[in-house]
C-alpha cells in the first residue's frame, strides 16, 4: 500500500477509535438524562402524596422499605462526593438545570459525532478510490 494510503487508514483506524468514545459519552449522557428525569416523577409524585413510601438504599447491596413526608428534604450529590440537603422544589429545579446543560452536551456530542461519521465515510471513499486504482495501474 502506498504512504497515502497508509496514511488514510491510520486516519480511519483513529476515527473509529475516536467515534467509539464518543458513542460511549453519548450513552451515558443519555443514560443520565433518562435518570433525572425519572428523578423528578419519583419526586414529584412524593411532594403530591401519591407515593409516600419508597425502598432506600443502605448501601452493600441493601435495601429498606421507608415512609417518606410529603415536606420531606433530599440530600442531592452535586459532584465530588458533595451532597447538600434541599427541599423538593429545590431539588427539582436543580435537576432540570442539570438536565438542559446535558442536552447541550448531547447536541455538542450528536454534532462532533456527525463531523467524525463524515469524515470517516470521506476517508472510507479516498481509501477505496486509491485501491481501486492502485490495482488498475498494477496491470489489471
Amino acid at each position: 500500500m502506498s504512504e497515502e494510503g497508509a496514511k488514510l487508514q491510520y486516519e480511519k483506524m483513529q476515527l473509529e477509535r475516536i467515534l467509539v468514545d464518543v458513542r460511549k459519552q453519548e450513552l451515558d449522557v443519555r443514560t443520565y438524562i433518562t435518570g433525572a428525569h425519572s428523578t423528578i416523577r419519583a419526586i414529584t409524585a412524593i411532594k403530591n402524596g401519591e407515593s409516600s413510601s419508597s425502598m432506600i438504599s443502605l448501601g452493600a447491596g441493601v435495601m429498606v422499605k421507608a415512609n417518606i413526608q410529603t415536606d420531606s428534604t433530599l440530600l442531592m450529590f452535586v459532584g465530588g462526593e458533595t451532597a447538600i440537603e434541599m427541599s423538593i422544589d429545590t431539588a427539582t429545579s436543580y435537576l432540570e438545570t442539570q438536565i438542559s446543560e446535558k442536552n447541550a452536551t448531547l447536541n455538542n456530542i450528536v454534532a462532533f459525532q456527525k463531523n467524525a461519521t463524515d469524515r470517516l465515510n470521506f476517508v472510507n471513499d479516498s481509501l477505496n478510490k486509491l485501491i481501486e486504482s492502485e490495482g488498475h495501474s498494477s496491470g489489471n
